[in-house]
């Protein structure tokens, strides 16, 4: 089974710096994207996502890169046309009554279009995320996205 990932800034970070969020080697994160890139899965992107993503790689991109080159993140995934689907039109809005952190809701609106697994190491993002059940999304860890992206 193929599977939509929508990957939340801090997990490239993380992919690329082989790190866990706590600064510890850990290479889940670069894991998930090799998997992601190797298995057909795909990465859902709004314009407002791809501008963010196309920022933070050209930062990573001037940092040692210890794990994964951003290019090679850029290249297999952001790039790719098999593996990147941009979602065209303006990012719905919040159902009424839903709250989400004001920083996060830019990656919260762009996966209502199509509910892809929302990948973040944000407790706070993926918190909000699981309290509310109308926005019928599903928060996941990367170490859970990766158990996902083993699919063939």
């Amino acid at each position: 089974m193929k599977h939509k990932f929508l990957l939340d800034m801090n997990v490239i970070y993380y992919a690329v710096s082989g790190v866990d969020e706590r600064g510890a080697p850990d290479l889940t994160c670069t894991e998930l994207i090799l998997l992601i890139a190797t298995n057909c899965h795909s990465i859902i992107m709004s314009e407002n996502l791809i501008e963010r993503y196309i920022e933070h790689i050209q930062w990573l991109q001037r940092k040692p890169t210890p794990a994964l080159p951003p290019l090679r993140v850029w290249n297999e995934l952001i790039v790719n046309s098999q593996k990147a689907v941009w979602e065209k039109n303006a990012p719905p809005d919040l159902p009424q009554g839903v709250r989400v952190p004001q920083n996060d809701m830019y990656i919260v609106r762009a996966a209502l279009a199509s509910r892809p697994w929302v990948v973040t190491c944000d407790n706070t993002l993926a918190q909000s995320i699981r309290e509310q059940p109308l926005l019928g999304l599903h928060a996941i860890r990367p170490t859970e996205a990766l158990k996902l992206a083993q699919d063939t």
